[in-house]
C-alpha cells in the first residue's frame, strides 16, 4: 500500500507538469486560426487594451462614473462585514423561492446575482453571444420544467432531471469541440504552429503512457484525454470568443466513462487512478489556463513583440511558476493548517472524488441508457446550432450558450449578461453606432471598477482579520 501511495504521489506530480505542457502546446497550435483567421472578440483582452492601448479611456468622465460606482457598492457591502450597524446593498437575489407547487417547485433553487463586471461585458461582447448565454439559461429552465411535468424525478441519480441535463451538454461538449478541432488539424498549419501541434501529440501520448503505467487501461486513459481536451477547448472558446470570466463544465470523464460502459466494466482501478489527474484540472475548471494563455498571444498579436519570443519567454515564466507554486501551496498548508485556509480547496474537493467513488462501491450500476440517449440528443441539438450559425444568414445566434446553459455558473451570471445585452441593444436600436461607442468607456469602467474594489477590499479585509470575502467573480 505504501509502494501503491507513493507511486499514486508521483503520479500526481508528473501529470499535472504534463498537463499544464499540454495546455501550452495547444494554445501555441491554435493561437494564429483563432486570433487571425477566425478573428474571435477576445472582450477580457479588449478590457486591457482600453487602457493601455487608448489613455484617453481613462481621462473621459463615462469611464470615472462606471468605475466608482462598482466600487463604492462593494467598499459598502465590505464595510459592513466589519461594521454590522451599517447597511448592505444586496447583490444576490434568490428568486426560485417563491415556488412552491408541482412542477415549478423545481426553479426553488434558482438565484442569481449582480454583477458590475458582467454587466459590461454583456454590452461589450457581440449580441448573439450573450443572447445565447441568457437566452439558452431560460431555455434550460423550461426543459427542467417539462421533465419535472412528465414525473422526471429531481437530481442527480440515474435518471434524474440534474444528470439528464448533465448528459446533453456533455453531449454539446463533445461536438462543438470536433467542430473547432477537426478544421485546424486538416489545416496546413504553419512552421511555428507546427511545433505546438508537435508538443500537444508528444506530450498526450507521455500522459497515455504515464495513466497505463499506474494501470489505467489504454482505452480510459485515451478516453480521459479526449474529455479533457474537449472541455478545456470548448470552456477557452467560451472565455475568448464570449468573454465570460468565470466558466465550467457540469459533468467529469467519470460521469461520461462510468454511464456509458458502466462501472464494472470501467475498473475500480482505472476510476481510482482517473480522480487524482480529473481533480486537478476537471472538477474546478476556473484555475484552467488555457483561455488566459489565448488571452497572452492575443495581446502579443496586438504588440511588436515576436510572437516566437514571446512564447519562449511565456513557457519559461510558465515552468518557473510551476515550480515555485507547487512547493509554496505545500508550504502554506503546513505553516497555518490546511484545515484552516480555504476548506473547499483544502478539504471538500479533494475528497470529493473519493466519496463519489465511495457510494458507486456502494451502489454500481451498468450502462445509463437514459444518459447515452441525451448525451446523443445535446450533441445533435449542437450540431444543429452550428450549422444554423455558418449557413443561416438570418441565425443570429451563437452555440456557446448551449454548453453552459445547466451550469452553476450562469444561473448566477445569466442576469447581468442580460442587463448588459438589453442596454446594448437598446442603445444601438435608438443610437445606432456612434451612441453605442460613446456608452462604451461607461461599461469599460464597470468592469475595471469592480476588479479594483476585489483587488482593494480582499487584501484590506485580510488585514483586518476577515476571512471569505468574495466580491468577483460572483459565486
Amino acid at each position: 500500500m505504501a509502494t501503491l501511495a507513493c507511486s499514486d504521489a508521483l503520479l500526481v506530480a508528473v501529470c499535472h507538469d504534463l498537463l499544464c505542457w499540454d495546455f501550452f502546446c495547444l494554445a501555441f497550435w491554435l493561437h494564429h486560426r483563432w486570433i487571425v483567421e477566425e478573428k474571435l472578440a477576445f472582450p477580457t483582452v479588449q478590457i486591457v487594451q482600453a487602457v493601455a492601448q487608448s489613455p484617453s479611456t481613462i481621462r473621459l468622465l463615462p469611464f470615472w462614473v462606471g468605475a466608482s460606482l462598482p466600487f463604492m457598492v462593494h467598499s459598502v457591502n465590505a464595510l459592513s462585514r466589519h461594521f454590522t450597524y451599517l447597511p448592505s446593498v444586496p447583490l444576490q437575489f434568490l428568486w426560485g423561492q417563491v415556488f412552491v407547487d408541482f412542477p415549478f417547485d423545481i426553479w426553488q433553487g434558482e438565484r442569481t446575482v449582480f454583477s458590475f463586471a458582467l454587466t459590461g461585458i454583456g454590452y461589450l461582447i457581440p449580441s448573439e453571444v450573450a443572447l445565447s448565454f441568457w437566452g439558452f439559461y431560460w431555455v434550460h429552465l423550461f426543459v427542467r420544467l417539462w421533465l419535472r411535468w412528465q414525473g422526471v424525478p429531481p437530481g442527480v441519480g440515474t435518471g434524474g432531471i440534474t444528470t439528464l441535463q448533465r448528459a446533453q451538454e456533455a453531449g454539446g461538449f463533445i461536438v462543438l469541440a470536433m467542430s473547432l478541432l477537426l478544421p485546424a488539424i486538416r489545416q496546413q498549419e504553419r512552421g511555428a504552429e507546427r511545433w505546438g501541434l508537435l508538443g500537444w501529440v508528444l506530450s498526450t501520448a507521455v500522459l497515455v503512457a504515464l495513466l497505463r503505467l499506474s494501470g489505467m487501461r489504454v482505452f480510459n486513459a485515451v478516453f480521459f484525454l479526449a474529455v479533457w481536451t474537449t472541455v478545456h477547448l470548448v470552456l477557452a472558446r467560451v472565455v475568448n470568443a464570449g468573454g465570460v470570466m468565470r466558466v465550467e463544465c457540469s459533468f467529469t470523464p467519470w460521469d461520461i466513462v462510468a454511464r456509458t460502459l458502466g462501472v464494472h466494466r470501467v475498473g475500480w482501478r482505472d476510476l481510482t487512478v482517473m480522480a487524482f489527474p480529473q481533480q486537478l484540472f476537471m472538477f474546478d475548471q476556473v484555475t484552467i489556463p488555457l483561455p488566459y494563455l489565448m488571452d497572452g498571444f492575443k495581446l502579443a498579436k496586438e504588440t511588436p513583440f515576436s510572437t516566437s519570443k514571446f512564447a519562449i519567454a511565456l513557457g519559461l515564466g510558465y515552468l518557473i511558476t510551476l515550480f515555485l507554486s507547487i512547493p509554496f501551496t505545500f508550504w502554506l498548508c503546513h505553516r497555518w493548517g490546511a484545515l484552516n485556509l480555504n476548506g473547499w480547496f483544502t478539504v471538500q474537493e479533494p475528497s470529493w472524488a473519493f466519496q463519489k467513488l465511495q457510494s458507486w462501491v456502494m451502489a454500481p450500476f451498468s450502462t445509463d441508457l437514459s444518459f447515452v440517449q441525451h448525451m446523443l440528443i445535446g450533441g445533435f441539438v449542437m450540431a444543429g446550432l452550428i450549422f444554423l450559425h455558418r449557413q443561416v444568414l438570418w441565425w443570429h445566434l451563437s452555440p456557446l450558450g448551449f454548453v453552459m446553459s445547466s451550469t452553476a455558473t450562469m444561473r448566477s451570471q445569466w442576469f447581468p449578461l442580460f442587463a448588459g445585452w438589453l442596454v446594448r441593444t437598446i442603445v444601438l436600436r435608438l443610437k445606432s453606432l456612434q451612441g453605442y461607442q460613446s456608452l462604451r468607456p461607461f461599461f469599460v469602467g464597470f468592469v475595471w471598477g469592480e476588479l479594483i474594489a476585489s483587488a482593494v477590499w480582499v487584501g484590506i479585509d485580510a488585514l483586518l482579520g476577515g476571512r471569505a470575502l468574495t466580491i468577483f467573480p460572483p459565486d
